[in-house]
């Protein structure tokens, strides 16, 4: 796990020693549009400062509604920004809930 790692250039190691270049390219960057959804910023933002393609945007955004819809199934309390992203796209989630 990638928790077990202790410092920052343990985790550079291992991620350059598992990913080619540029497959370590769309991690980093799939990871980054994840962490800016969560967040709250837009799709055009995301899309103008990531240079992301629209299906990135959307992979991610349903990705994160899975993963919240999971925890409200299991009943588990969102943490804050979990809230506030289930918030945002409540209409979604019911959508998602439904074909899930």
């Amino acid at each position: 796990m990638l928790s077990d790692l202790k410092d920052p250039k343990e985790v550079e190691t291992f991620l350059s020693d598992f990913f080619e270049e540029r497959e370590l390219e769309k991690y980093i960057k799939r990871m980054m549009v994840a962490y800016w959804i969560k967040k709250g910023r837009d799709k055009e933002n995301i899309k103008r400062n990531l240079q992301a393609t629209p299906e990135e945007i959307v992979l991610r955004l349903v990705s994160q509604k899975r993963r919240v819809l999971s925890l409200l199934k299991k009943g588990e309390r969102l943490t804050p920004p979990w809230a506030r992203f289930a918030e945002r796209h409540g209409d979604d989630l019911a959508r998602l809930a439904q074909i899930i």
